[in-house]
């Protein structure tokens, strides 16, 4: 009698990482990171019985709500964690959204909308790009929800390229350096 076809066979399993992408991962507060407190999942451990240290999360609990924005009355769907909600009740919308760096006017317009993408990232924002964005914010943020979006008013700040990053090509000036050099290439005749 033939064994099952699968004995002695070994499984692999192969962990791809997916990259987190679209508005909220250019914001800096991917996956369950709220968008007002920047509250995140925290790791730490529980003791089984014999004392074992078994490490796990606890994450925030996150969710998209609808919150009412005064000022433009209309509603701003956002994802927020219960503390946040209770923040925003207590000290409202607006004064969250600047203290978290959100700017709630190219937040509500659709994605593909010019002046969508907000500049630069959150102040509250747990990505490496969006914390060195922080050093920007101090010219960015007394115009931050004043009646228009940042993109429409201030254009992003000057970071510097990387090869990853390049910065779009800029033709160099011409004038400045006189006409173009000619390659001359001298033949010898040997006979």
């Amino acid at each position: 009698a033939a064994g099952n076809r699968d004995e002695g066979a070994t499984v692999v399993y192969h962990s791809i990482k997916k990259r987190v992408t679209g508005r909220r991962r250019r914001l800096g507060v991917p996956g369950r990171v709220c968008m007002l407190t920047g509250r995140q999942k925290i790791r730490g451990y529980y003791r089984t019985f014999s004392e074992k240290k078994v490490y796990r999360y606890w994450r925030p609990n996150t969710f998209w709500k609808k919150i009412w924005w005064e000022r433009e009355q209309k509603w701003v769907r956002l994802y927020v964690s219960a503390a946040g909600l209770k923040l925003t009740d207590k000290y409202g919308l607006e004064y969250m959204a600047n203290r978290a760096g959100l700017d709630l006017y190219s937040w509500c317009r659709p994605h593909w909308h010019p002046g969508s993408r907000q500049p630069i990232a959150l102040k509250v924002a747990i990505t490496t790009e969006g914390k060195k964005d922080r050093k920007y914010w101090k010219d960015y943020a007394p115009k931050l929800n004043q009646g228009a979006a940042l993109a429409d008013i201030m254009p992003g700040p000057e970071r510097p390229a990387h090869w990853w990053n390049p910065q779009p090509y800029k033709p160099r000036n011409s004038d400045a350096q006189g006409p173009a050099k000619r390659l001359v290439v001298e033949t010898s005749q040997e006979s």
